[in-house]
């Protein structure tokens, strides 16, 4: 995937849902995924935005992320790319919409991995179902744009979650580190072919013009409970204080209220306290580690008053305090949240967030604790 053009030949003469475009107080609102008149000014085409692509893989080169910030780092180097959870956490990217790509920028000093589907949110802007088949790196000082409802393989692209919010031109998006669905993973990731019409479904084309890929996205998510689960940080650096406190988010995307257990498993040597609300069971893992369970109920999401709103979620936040006694070990990847559920059929399904990531760097020496106190 070397430029913007080519996936412009692909989707431009399929236009979008509510492809219509309308202005309002000078932002411009377009369908999913945006149909007005091409830019050359516009930020999401990487051949105008700045110097020539330097970057493999499917990443622009971007004139608008001229360096990494000029910030001290602690002493926990990541030995390889980290999670856009953790970049997003830390500030070192941000998920944008252009005219055509959503656009995932890296201005952090450390390669991003990008890699499988991921559920991005808005306020102001169409959710999305967005990634790749497999993995790749966005470099420090460049961005990954993704254009909308493209097939192939290794191919980043889009897909629109809300069926009846606009897209919005320079909307930025929020991400808690939740991957997605098994279904939705499906759709976006796999060969199929809902409709049993022997096309492939990522390339039949509905008469609106949308693939049916697309209205597999909305079908499932307006018939059915659809669970994302990510935290509120996936993040710490503990340095200092030895302790975190983590929000598990829980999210029901879809137009069916649901029952669901959640699962957090806790990185050895760590001690949970301030669990709440309390689980209905905690596990021994046997190497040092324990689960934590949840059993949530949602209700089902609501579709928003009008194009220019959001749907309304019924989110649940599971809060607990980890603490550490023991000596820094430098930076600890642990593991991912995870969530299942029956949905309307009594199928079970499921969904996981990204991994939890602890650092705690300054030398037992320098510890001084929350309390100002040393060991």
């Amino acid at each position: 995937m070397n430029g913007a053009a080519t996936f412009f030949l692909e989707v431009a003469p399929r236009p979008g849902p509510c492809h219509n475009p309308a202005v309002t107080h000078l932002l411009l609102l377009v369908a999913c995924p945006g149909t007005a008149e091409e830019s050359k000014d516009d930020e999401a085409w990487p051949e105008w935005a700045g110097p020539s692509d330097t970057a493999g893989d499917g990443a622009g080169s971007s004139a608008d992320t001229d360096s990494a910030p000029e910030a001290e780092y602690d002493a926990c180097e990541p030995t390889a790319c980290i999670e856009l959870a953790e970049a997003t956490d830390r500030g070192f990217a941000t998920i944008s919409f252009g005219m055509y790509y959503l656009k995932i920028t890296n201005t952090g000093p450390y390669p991003v991995c990008f890699e499988d589907w991921y559920i991005f949110t808005s306020e102001n802007s169409q959710d999305a179902l967005a990634g790749v088949p497999g993995s790749q790196e966005i470099p420090p000082s460049d961005f990954l744009p993704l254009p909308y409802g493209v097939y192939g393989t290794a191919v980043d692209t889009w897909w629109c979650i809300e069926e009846d919010q606009l897209t919005t031109m320079g909307g930025d998006y929020d991400y808690d580190g939740a991957r997605a669905p098994d279904r939705l993973f499906a759709y976006a990731n796999d060969r199929t072919d809902a409709d049993g019409d022997v096309r492939e479904d990522h390339t039949d084309y509905e008469g609106d013009g949308l693939a049916r890929t697309q209205h597999n996205v909305w079908d499932y998510v307006d018939s059915d409970v659809v669970f994302i689960v990510g935290r509120e940080m996936n993040w710490f650096d503990v340095s200092e204080t030895r302790s975190a406190t983590v929000g598990v988010r829980v999210t029901n995307i879809g137009r069916e209220a649901g029952t669901a257990y959640v699962t957090e498993t806790l990185p050895p040597g760590w001690t949970p306290s301030a669990v709440s609300p309390e689980p209905v069971r905690t596990v021994d893992n046997g190497d040092g580690s324990g689960t934590l369970v949840w059993q949530v109920s949602l209700d089902a999401a609501r579709d928003p008053r009008s194009s220019s709103d959001s749907a309304e979620y019924d989110v649940a936040v599971l809060s607990y305090t980890l603490a550490y006694e023991g000596k820094c070990q430098g930076r600890e990847v642990g593991n991912a949240p995870g969530v299942r559920w029956n949905g309307v059929n009594g199928q079970s399904h499921d969904a996981e967030g990204s991994p939890l990531v602890l650092e705690c760097c300054a030398p037992d020496d320098e510890f001084t604790g929350p309390d100002g106190v040393g060991p």
